[in-house]
């Protein structure tokens, strides 16, 4: 199995996979097993999943479609890619399988996964009154699928930090205790240490890569960061503007620290910032139609 995750870093799981050169024994297939067109590389067996936001989602749609590119020809790809989702009970689990994927890599044991989990531990409405509650020391539900992959991408971030109507949450919870007034950073510490643990007892290095990327930068007029047609590359001399709160930016690698299990940091939002015109925010179709220019501005 390969499970892919991400937020992001779209290539580079993909490209790893396809030129490490198979091992004598270990059962892997050869370039030309996997590549009719007679291209080189191969297609290493297993599974890649993807745990996290809307970053991640679009990340893991991106993977879907370079993978056929990589395996097969680009004429055969065109023609038989088209995505499917499927939802899982009491987790949306979008599996954004091409039918050129689900039919032709099922021969090779490869599978690539996504699992909505912006929190990556459990939020849970509560009977009754229906309040939401975020348990800062359960991992999501979906937790039960993530063991055994080789690739595994994780990221969360935004959602920690929305306010007002956009907050996801009514309280924090901790084993059995409930709060209202916990700081989003506190809660957002405690949250990733779970995951940390969860990650040092359940993940083997010597099978599974684990990757944590960053944050995307936010575009918005207010935030002077808009990106609609800004079309000249953001440059070093002007001054990176940080808008996710440093405390949290710091958490992130403080525990990647600390942990046993090696993860691999991608700080894509410094990077994101050079073409903010690439955004897909712009790029977004409402009601089957893309964005007319002024909606775009």
């Amino acid at each position: 199995m390969i499970t892919a995750t991400v937020p992001t870093n779209h290539a580079l799981l993909v490209d790893r996979a396809l030129q490490q050169e198979p091992e004598e024994g270990s059962g892997a297939h050869s370039a030309s097993e996997v590549r009719p067109d007679g291209n080189p590389g191969y297609f290493r067996v297993g599974q890649a999943t993807h745990h996290s936001d809307r970053l991640c989602h679009l990340s893991c749609r991106i993977r879907i479609c370079l993978i056929p590119r990589l395996l097969f020809s680009h004429k055969e790809a065109e023609e038989e890619l088209e995505e499917t989702i499927t939802t899982t009970t009491g987790e949306k689990k979008d599996c954004l399988f091409a039918s050129v994927l689900s039919k032709q890599l099922n021969d090779h044991d490869c599978t690539v996964e996504f699992f909505w989990s912006p929190f990556l531990v459990e939020l849970k409405e509560r009977e009754g009154d229906r309040a939401k509650i975020l348990h800062l020391d359960n991992l999501s539900t979906s937790a039960r699928f993530w063991r055994g992959a080789d690739v595994m991408v994780f990221n969360t971030g935004h959602w920690w930090t929305h306010h007002g109507k956009m907050r996801a949450w009514d309280y924090f919870q901790l084993r059995e205790e409930l709060t209202e007034e916990m700081e989003p950073a506190e809660a957002f510490n405690k949250a990733l240490r779970t995951w940390a643990r969860w990650v040092d007892r359940n993940v083997d290095p010597c099978r599974t890569d684990v990757f944590f990327h960053s944050i995307s930068p936010e575009h918005k007029r207010e935030n002077l960061q808009w990106c609609y047609n800004q079309t000249r590359p953001f440059s070093d001399n002007e001054g990176y503007l940080q808008l996710f709160p440093k405390s949290m930016v710091k958490l992130v690698e403080r525990t990647h620290l600390k942990m046993r299990a090696p993860v691999r940091y991608l700080n894509v939002t410094k990077l994101s910032e050079f073409r903010r015109d690439a955004h897909t925010g712009v790029y977004t179709k409402r009601q089957g139609k893309f964005l007319t220019p002024e909606q775009r501005k």
